[in-house]
């Protein structure tokens, strides 16, 4: 079975609820058993993994919460975006999830068409708050490195969490425009907002990376005090983080943005391909969520003994020591230890020719 769309029919259909997902999902050819087999793994993996993105989430909120040491700015974005990820996994998962099953049972009714309606809605505001906060982190990465004189007095936490907040606000108020006026009058909106903060976010990457380059060389080739190359080891391991992230967000969904354009330039004819695509990348999408909590603990060693000590109910000596036998590999190269060892080098052979 093919999938056609005119132009005309493609304009009509932009402004109705269901629009072209409702075409993907009302007819699907339920026959064919390599569409169904599909959609039925994802169904499987978006519930096996739902419980895992909210819990590993809430334990990333829960330990920069209660744990003094976690408490720096950097970790406070990380929380800030926890939020968002947990919110995916208790709202955007679930919903999912039905439509889904719904898709599979070929509802066409209209309580389905509100549904994938509503469904489209949170996807693109929690999304959009996803991009918004990771401009934070970006642009905290920035101050931390690019103005370290002035980085305590232009950021605290209070500020951070008023930035969070207006992020959601920002999020919102990009998504309003879609429930009450035109599809094409919102993607305006929405690519122009996303193109404006997608530069920021290559803006601030780019001009921390220099100057991280230019830390080093500096270091590298001048005696520096421990307490200043600690420090600065901190900064570049919270920059490396936070690369991490964005890397791991760019490819959860620009696979969505290649889909949906050959969709819509009937680069893809055959509904059943369409439908698996379109499911599929939605399901990179939404497990997002669920890496970055992940991506902090093989980055950050205290994010791992605290998320042992708050779960296996230990002390904080016995969480350590229990992260150090399970992970003593990994302890061994963690990230900074060793452009901190060839710092020390570096500071005998001075020594030395003295």
């Amino acid at each position: 079975m093919n999938l056609s769309i005119p132009s005309s029919t493609e304009s009509a259909l932009m402004g109705t609820e269901c629009g072209l997902s409702n075409i993907l999902q009302g007819n699907i050819d339920h026959t064919n058993t390599i569409t169904y087999v599909t959609v039925s793994f994802l169904i499987v993996l978006a519930i096996a993994t739902c419980p895992f993105t909210i819990l590993l989430n809430i334990l990333v909120i829960a330990v920069v919460k209660t744990k003094s040491h976690l408490k720096t700015n950097s970790n406070i974005v990380l929380a800030c975006l926890a939020v968002t990820d947990a919110s995916v996994g208790v709202v955007a998962q679930p919903l999912y999830i039905a439509i889904r099953i719904l898709g599979l049972l070929g509802d066409t009714s209209d309580e389905y068409c509100k549904l994938l309606h509503s469904s489209r809605n949170v996807f693109r505001l929690l999304a959009g708050s996803s991009v918004l906060h990771l401009f934070l982190m970006s642009f905290e990465r920035y101050l931390a490195i690019n103005h370290p004189f002035k980085y305590p007095r232009m950021l605290n936490k209070a500020r951070i969490l008023k930035a969070s907040v207006l992020a959601w606000l920002i999020a919102v108020m990009a998504t309003i425009p879609f429930t009450i006026t035109s599809m094409r009058f919102y993607l305006t909106i929405n690519n122009a907002l996303l193109g404006v903060f997608a530069a920021l976010i290559i803006f601030c990457q780019v001009v921390v990376y220099k100057e991280t380059r230019r830390h080093e060389r500096h270091i590298a080739t001048n005696q520096i005090s421990a307490e200043a190359r600690e420090k600065f080891r901190k900064e570049k391991k919270a920059l490396t983080l936070t690369t991490c992230v964005i890397f791991f967000l760019v490819l959860s969904y620009l696979p969505i943005f290649i889909v949906c354009l050959l969709l819509l330039t009937s680069a893809i004819t055959s509904v059943n391909l369409a439908n698996i695509s379109l499911n599929f990348v939605t399901c990179i999408a939404i497990l997002n969520s669920l890496i970055n909590p992940i991506i902090y603990c093989v980055r950050l060693r205290q994010f791992r003994a605290a998320f042992i000590q708050m779960l296996l109910r230990k002390n904080n000596l016995q969480a350590e020591q229990f992260e150090r036998q399970i992970f003593k590999s990994s302890n061994k190269q963690e990230p900074g230890h060793k452009f901190e060892n060839e710092g020390k080098h570096h500071e005998v052979r001075h020594t030395q020719s003295r």
